[in-house]
């Protein structure tokens, strides 16, 4: 018989994942579905005590309402798209993350806009006083002709001297960790990228992080039902 208590490291996130998403809109119809996916989850495994309980939690958690999260300042729309780099979330192991502007061409800003953007395999380097962010694609923007920019180029992250100085010494404290990119996005017009201070992952991670991903399939499917 399988504990049911090796859920819930991946349930714990995909809830907080979930509610960020939908940021508590129709919080109850969502806690359904939990109630559901976790219903089916523990009673799979012949554990009927488990799932009863956690069905009162979250039934007690639905009675007692839940602070609305902070609205993101993050802009919306078409013309701010947030690039997300996956691979690195599959083969790192996210240890902090900061959040840096970058200096980019006009053509940059209108390829990053149209969501022309490569994070697959991007990391970044401190160079004295400054990072910059290598591996980055940004596809040409058709319409700057001669003008345009090299799709590849070294581009600078915009960070105060103390957070850059902070992630040298994490950087020289923890050898085997790296920067990496998470994500691009657009804040108050201007882009953003999300840095992370990271690790690789061993096999056995990666697969846990398969496993993961296979809980939050069996949650979507939970709340299409609902």
């Amino acid at each position: 018989m399988m504990n049911c208590s090796a859920y819930w490291p991946p349930i714990t996130r995909i809830v907080a994942e979930k509610l960020e998403e939908q940021n508590q809109q129709n919080q109850r119809g969502f806690a359904k579905a939990v109630v559901c996916g976790l219903s089916h989850a523990c009673q799979l495994h012949n554990n009927g005590p488990m799932a009863n309980a956690t069905i009162g939690n979250i039934l007690s958690w639905m009675k007692k309402g839940a602070k609305a999260p902070k609205k993101s300042d993050h802009d919306g729309g078409k013309l701010s798209p947030r690039i997300d780099n996956r691979r690195a979330r599959f083969d790192y192991e996210v240890v902090d993350t900061v959040e840096a502007g970058i200096a980019l061409l006009g053509s940059e800003v209108k390829s990053v806009r149209n969501g022309r953007v490569q994070l697959a395999g991007a990391f970044a380097l401190i160079r004295g006083r400054n990072v910059v962010l290598v591996g980055c694609h940004i596809e040409e923007y058709e319409q700057a002709n001669r003008l345009n920019h090299d799709p590849t180029r070294w581009r600078n992250l915009l960070l105060h001297r103390r957070e850059i100085r902070r992630l040298s010494q994490e950087l020289a404290k923890q050898p085997g960790l790296t920067l990496v990119p998470l994500e691009i996005y657009f804040k108050h017009g201007f882009a953003k990228v999300r840095l992370a201070l990271a690790r690789g992952k061993t096999k056995y991670d990666k697969r846990q992080t398969l496993k993961d991903r296979d809980a939050r399939r069996q949650m979507d499917r939970a709340m299409r039902r609902e």
